[in-house]
């Protein structure tokens, strides 16, 4: 418990300090599900350097704990979406305005893949449903 303090202590002072403007490109390790993914911070030492971004405004389905047909088909296809963005852009997502989210070790951005916000790519092709993060969460299944 005390560890992960720490490293996210670190790695906020790190994004905080060191991103020009508040923006930064990372490697993409894993996409989780539609709205989080893993990536890889470059120049930071280990173990640092892992961390989860959530896409600021948006809800996709989880994959995990599935209540309907209709949810599963969607957060599949939020997924597959978001990895051939990130396939198709060097498997690199640029993140603007990153700031700590309420879960311990995740932190919100604005994540773009070809200079094209993907929170608002996925809401256009209905993967995704706007949501600020706050209150209750969009409702996938009738």
């Amino acid at each position: 418990m005390l560890m992960n303090k720490i490293k996210y202590a670190v790695l906020l002072s790190i994004l905080i300090f060191n991103i020009p403007s508040n923006a930064m490109t990372v490697d993409v390790i894993h996409v989780i599900d539609g709205d989080t993914i893993r990536t890889k911070i470059a120049d930071v030492p280990e173990p640092f350097d892992i961390i989860s971004i959530r896409i600021r405004g948006i809800d996709t389905p989880e994959i995990r704990g599935i209540k309907c047909k209709n949810q599963k088909v969607i957060a599949y296809q939020a997924k597959l979406f978001v990895i051939d963005k990130i396939k198709n852009n060097n498997n690199k997502i640029t993140l603007e305005n990153i700031k700590v989210g309420k879960f311990g070790g995740r932190y919100v951005a604005d994540v773009f893949t070809n200079n094209k916000n993907l929170g608002n790519e996925l809401i256009e092709h209905g993967l995704a449903q706007p949501w600020n993060g706050s209150g209750k969460k969009p409702i996938w299944c009738e």
